[in-house]
């Protein structure tokens, strides 16, 4: 095969797919990283009721819902917060291709949302003696 029609068929295939498939759930996945850290450190978080790991630490969730992460650490009060869903930026790009498809495949995978805040970092209060 000729190396310059390989070089020309490449960008019509990645276009392809990515019409297909949705510009997010492609560029981003259908989960997303937050890094959550807290002050004092060693805290356990829990993402929606479920623990997880000890700060500073990163979990994955998935992009399609809303998110409440929780850290606890004995001797301080907890402390959490939700990460919320939010329109991607990558919707404009599958709108500017007309993409129909790839709106809806983003829509089903999560692709088609960005959560934030996208870094959770929580100080915890020395809890109130009883």
């Amino acid at each position: 095969m000729n190396p310059l029609h390989r070089y020309a068929t490449a960008p019509a295939l990645c276009l392809a797919a990515l019409a297909a498939g949705g510009c997010a759930t492609v560029i981003h996945g259908r989960e997303q990283q937050i890094p959550v850290s807290s002050t004092p450190s060693q805290a356990s978080v829990s993402v929606d009721g479920v623990d997880t790991c000890r700060t500073p630490c990163t979990v994955r969730v998935t992009r399609h819902d809303n998110h409440t992460v929780r850290v606890a650490l004995p001797g301080y009060e907890a402390a959490g917060i939700t990460v919320r869903r939010d329109l991607s930026p990558w919707l404009w790009a599958n709108l500017a291709n007309g993409a129909l498809p790839g709106i809806t495949i983003d829509a089903l995978t999560g692709g088609l949302y960005e959560l934030a805040p996208a870094r959770v970092e929580l100080a915890l209060r020395p809890a109130e003696p009883r």
